[in-house]
This record gives C-alpha cells, structure tokens and sequence, in this order.
C-alpha cells in the first residue's frame, strides 16, 4: 500500500530538521572544540580546530575502508562472520569483555567518590532504610526535586540487597552499559540485518568511550538510557510483527526508564511520533496501540511518583521548584559556565529562602526580562543559541573527565593533563566521523515506511530541541549523541555497498545537505569566531581542572 501523503510529508520533515541539525553540528565539529574545566567552575571554552586536518582524516579512513572492503581476505571473514552463529557471539562476547574490563579499570583507576546530587541519592537510600524520610518532607532534597524520587527508590532498593558501597553502583553501570550497546548494535540491525553491522556498532561503541566514562556516575544516566533503547527496540519490533509481547514489553521498559530519569520523556514522545508515523503510512489503527500504551505509561509513572511521594511526605507532595527557574537559567547569556547552563542564583537555596511562590515571580521575571533581550537583539540570539549548542554538544568527551574529577578522585595517568588531551584529541575526530556518517545515513534513507530509519533522529530532534530551550549540560545531550553512532555505521555501509547510489538515487537529496552546509557555514561563521577564545590553549583549560585526590 502506497502511503498516504500525510505519513511522507511527516517523514520529509523529520529527515529534513535531522540534516539540519547533524550539519550544524558537524559544521561545528569540524572548525572547533569545546573545553570544559572540572570543579563548580566548570567553564567551557570553545577553542579553534583544524578543518584541513579533520577533512584528511575523514578522506584516509573512508579510502582505508573502501581498501579493506576490496581485500578478498577480509569479504570472505565478513562472510563468514555474517553466515556464523558461532563466530559471530563469540567476536560479540569479546567486545563485550573488553568493554567490561575496561570500565572496571576506569572504576578503580580514577575512584571517582560520588559528590552533590549522586551523594544525595546514596544519602536517601541510607535515611528510608533506616525509617527517616525527611527528603521527601518539606524543603527535603526530593520536595525540591520531585523529579529525582524515582531514581532515589531505585537506589534505596539496590542499597537494601547490596548496601551503599558506591563501588557497587557503579559496577551495575556496567551491566547497564552493556545493555545500552547490545540495544544500539540490534536496533542497527533492524536496518542492516548483519552481523558485520552489529559488530561494527560495538567496536564503534567501545572506541568512541564517553558514554562508558559515566560508569561511575551514580545518576541513572546509563540505565535508564539502556532501558529506553530497549524499549525503543521493542516498539519497532512491534510495529514490525504487532505482537502483544512486543509491546508489553516496550510498555514495562519505557515505564522503568521514565520512572529512573525523567529526560526519558524525550525519548517517549519520539516512540509516540513513529508509532502514528506508522499508523499514517499503513493506515492501519494498530500501531496506535504504541502510541496509547506510551501515553498510559507516562501518566502511571507520573501517578506513580506523585502517590510514593504523598505517602513519604504524609500526604502532603510538593510541587517542587519552579520550572521558571530552569527557564531563567536556559535563557541566561550572563553565565560564567556558558549560555544556558546551571546557575547557583536560580538553585534550590532560592527555593529554601524566599519560598515556592517568591522563587516563581523571581525566576519569571528574571526569565521574561532574558527572552525579552534575546527577542530585542537577533545578532544576541544567534550567539546565545551558537555558544549554548556548541558548549553542550561539540566537547567530544561529553564532560567524562568532569563527571569523574569535579569530586574526589584518585592520581591517575589517566587523569593527567596528556592524558585528557591524547583523550580529546582522540574522541574529537570520532565524534566528526560519527556526524559524518549519520549525515550519510540520511542522504542513503531508503525512503521506505519503515519507522526505524527515522525513530532516533526523531529522537534527536527532541533532544536538540528540548535542551536549546532548557538547562545545557554535555550529559544531558550524551545519549542522544550516541543515537547516531548505528545510524552513522549504517550510512557509511551503504555508502561502501553502493558508491554510485548515493548520486544516481540521492542527487537531489545531495545537492540539498551540500546547500544546507554552505547556509550554515555562511550564516553561523561570524558568530563562531567571535565565540573562539583566543587566549588560551587546550592544555591551559584542561591544566584549570581541580585535582582532588582522595
């Protein structure tokens, strides 16, 4: 069945912002690099790259790829890895035990101490298991931060069998971990279906780290990331076979993942934009049933939290802190970390001092008078809006080494200023080649109604989006980076299968993105340079990092 005009228009538009947005952010990648210092200063300087180098890599590794693709040695091993079970889970265990082991030697390498929201979750866990919920009780750290209860009993019921040792939780990260590239690596296949793909999406996964640098952040980053990809996957499935376990499934992992974090939501509301995409191109009602469990589980996670809260706090749930003060925050150009990030002034000490309705009209007039100046000043604006992306997106380790040195940690090599900066210098040509290839993806969709091509670039979208709009944070935007690591291993697969498509079948798709890169570079270039800090090198950033040794 041809699919309706509505079902293509929506997939035009969704694979239309997704260029836009990997385009900018290659654009980005390529002319610069975002440095972040570690301790409560946590600055970001956006330092000048090398394109010209960048470029030459890019060419060398896609001429050593089309190279080995030619090799009759290594087609008859890819051949044999795609045609053997055996083969294939055993290359996948060894992926996998160097990506355990590895994390095992960051752990007790860098003996990263849990600090400020982290340590506050380990405290809640300690207090509930011995009778005292005062956290959840007026001005308590969950009353300011309902949002973060569901996260806190996740913890209090691991510390019940396993105790608080922080060593523990960040060893189950690597359980989640694992999960989390396992569904990455599967979800690739349901476009590729290959072993060889899978593969590659765990060696990808495993060369590109940042995400397995966030081990040791006892946050629910890593799980309810795992448990949302899983989801994601199980909606596909789905979609695919309609089949109820399917998507019982997806229901009972989207709930767990929404309920552990709550910027799963992103994530939720992309799943509900396949599942009616699906629904439109079909035009069949059953793939609503994703879209009606989705919105079910986000109203019982929410009824959820909300009743736990009631019950802890004696009946009486407090709203929380305003969310004007995240919009006071995200709207702020006077920051000392960077547009958009947290500041202390609109934290929880305003919330505590002045009272739930006082912080309100503050932090929305202070909101109001930000967005009033954006709106007055468009050169302002495209600043802002350039610094905060560039801040939160273009630093290749995802702020791993601020996760790990903000708080107590351990002399490590690993930790030293040529190690970060070999570590920088490293990731920040990965995390061009990742943009390069899901730019090749896109211009490679095959154009088909299949909603895995586009469920994580919707994704993308929302998450792009949302934190343009709201709080900037390198690990707020980590997961939906790693989104395009299988879309990147499947475009430049298809790419190397099929030279000459991408210009007989995308010309015209082609000669957009190439109009598409030209518009970005001319319209944000200004803005770019005049971001660049001028004064300091790399190594001056990284040596601003706070060392503190346990």
């Amino acid at each position: 069945m041809k699919p309706s005009a509505s079902s293509r228009i929506i997939r035009a538009a969704i694979a239309g912002i997704g260029m836009v947005i990997v385009l900018f952010l290659l654009y980005l990648s390529l002319i610069s690099t975002s440095y972040i210092t570690s301790g409560s200063s946590e600055k970001s300087y956006l330092l000048k790259d090398s394109p010209a180098a960048l470029l030459l890599i890019m060419a060398a590794v896609m001429t050593g790829l089309i190279l080995m693709r030619r090799a009759v040695p290594l087609q008859k091993a890819a051949r044999r890895i795609n045609e053997s079970q055996r083969l294939f889970h055993m290359l996948q265990a060894i992926l996998f035990g160097v990506i355990a082991a590895g994390s095992l030697y960051w752990i007790f390498s860098v003996q990263a101490v849990p600090g400020a929201d982290q340590k506050s979750m380990l405290t809640i866990a300690e207090q509930l298991l011995s009778g005292n919920t005062s956290a959840f009780a007026k001005n308590g750290y969950i009353s300011i931060f309902p949002h973060q209860a569901g996260f806190a009993l996740a913890v209090t019921l691991i510390a019940k069998v396993l105790g608080t040792d922080w060593h523990v939780f960040q060893i189950i990260n690597i359980i989640g971990l694992l999960l989390a590239y396992w569904e990455l690596s599967e979800t690739a296949a349901l476009l590729e279906n290959r072993n060889t793909i899978r593969l590659a999406v765990l060696l990808a996964c495993l060369l590109f780290y940042p995400l397995q640098m966030y081990v040791t952040f006892v946050y629910g980053t890593i799980w309810s990331y795992a448990l949302a990809l899983a989801a994601m996957r199980h909606e596909l499935l789905f979609l695919k076979n309609g089949k109820a376990g399917s998507l019982a499934l997806m229901s009972i992992l989207i709930f767990l993942s929404v309920f552990l974090k709550s910027n799963s939501m992103i994530l939720l509301i992309a799943m509900c934009i396949a599942s009616l995409l699906e629904a439109l191109q079909r035009r069949r009602w059953k793939p609503l049933l994703a879209l009606a469990a989705c919105i079910a589980m986000l109203a019982g996670e929410q009824l959820a939290v909300h009743e736990i809260i009631s019950v802890l706090a004696g009946g009486n749930a407090a709203a929380g802190t305003s969310s004007w003060c995240y919009i006071a925050m995200d709207t702020s150009i006077d920051n000392s970390r960077a547009p958009g990030w947290y500041m202390s002034e609109f934290g929880p000490d305003l919330y505590l001092k002045s009272g739930a309705e006082a912080e309100e009209a503050i932090a929305s007039a202070a909101a109001k008078q930000n967005i009033n100046e954006l709106l007055s000043s468009p050169a302002e604006a495209m600043s802002f809006f350039l610094e905060k992306n560039a801040s939160q997106w273009n630093n290749p380790t995802f702020q791993g080494y601020w996760i790990v040195t903000t708080h107590n940690h351990a002399s490590s090599t690993l930790l030293s200023v040529i190690g970060m900066l070999s570590s920088y210098g490293w990731l920040n040509v990965l995390q061009t080649l990742i943009l390069a290839g899901a730019a090749l993806f896109l211009l490679t969709c095959t154009g088909s109604s299949d909603s895995s091509e586009l469920l994580y670039i919707a994704a993308l979208i929302g998450g792009f989006l949302f934190h343009t709009f709201w709080e900037a944070k390198c690990q707020y935007t980590l997961p939906y980076f790693f989104l395009l690591i299988p879309l990147a291993i499947v475009g430049t697969s298809r790419l190397l299968q099929h030279p000459d498509a991408l210009w007989r079948h995308s010309r015209a798709r082609l000669i957009l993105a190439a109009a598409i890169l030209a518009a970005t570079i001319i319209i944000w270039q200004p803005y770019a340079a005049a971001a660049e800090s001028t004064d300091i090198q790399p190594a001056g950033v990284l040596a601003k990092t706070t060392q503190r040794m346990k």
